[in-house]
C-alpha cells in the first residue's frame, strides 16, 4: 500500500481530539496543550491525563471515533490489550483509522484485532496504520 491510500481517512476534517495519556509531568502537559494551542485546535481538544482503561471506562458508547492513535513506550505491549478494548466497546465509526507508533525491531501479530494497511520506518520507529 502507498501512503496515498491513506489519504480519504483525512479528508473528512477534524470535529474533536481526545488525548488519553498517562502524563506524570505537568511540564510535559504544558507542552501538549501550546502544541493543540499551535495547530488552533484546543477547543476542539479534550484531554484526559489519566491511565488509558480509566479513560476507556469514562468514554460513553455513543462516542465513535474516526481516528486511534496509540503511542506507547517502545518497551510496553499493552497496548494490544487496548486494541483489544477499542475493538469489543465498538468506539470506531465503520470508516477508521488506527495509528500505532513502535520501536522499528519490534515484531507485530495483529490477528484478529487489526488490519493492517501500510506500515513506515522512520529512523529507529515504525509507524503502522490499519483499520478494526
Amino acid at each position: 500500500k502507498k501512503t496515498e491510500d491513506l489519504q480519504p481517512y483525512f479528508d473528512a476534517g477534524i470535529k474533536k481530539v481526545i488525548v488519553a495519556c498517562p502524563v506524570k509531568d505537568k511540564n510535559a502537559l504544558n507542552i501538549l496543550s501550546q502544541n493543540l494551542e499551535k495547530m488552533s485546535i484546543e477547543e476542539k481538544a479534550e484531554v484526559f491525563p489519566d491511565e488509558i482503561k480509566s479513560f476507556f471506562g469514562q468514554i460513553k458508547t455513543k462516542n465513535r471515533f474516526d481516528i486511534v492513535f496509540f503511542d506507547p513506550p517502545f518497551a510496553d505491549d499493552k497496548y494490544k490489550e487496548y486494541l483489544k478494548l477499542v475493538k469489543k466497546l465498538k468506539i470506531l465509526n465503520k470508516k477508521n483509522l488506527v495509528i500505532i507508533h513502535r520501536e522499528k525491531k519490534s515484531l507485530e501479530s495483529f490477528e484478529n484485532i487489526l488490519k493492517v494497511l501500510l506500515s513506515k520506518n522512520y529512523g529507529r520507529s515504525k509507524v503502522i496504520f490499519g483499520v478494526i
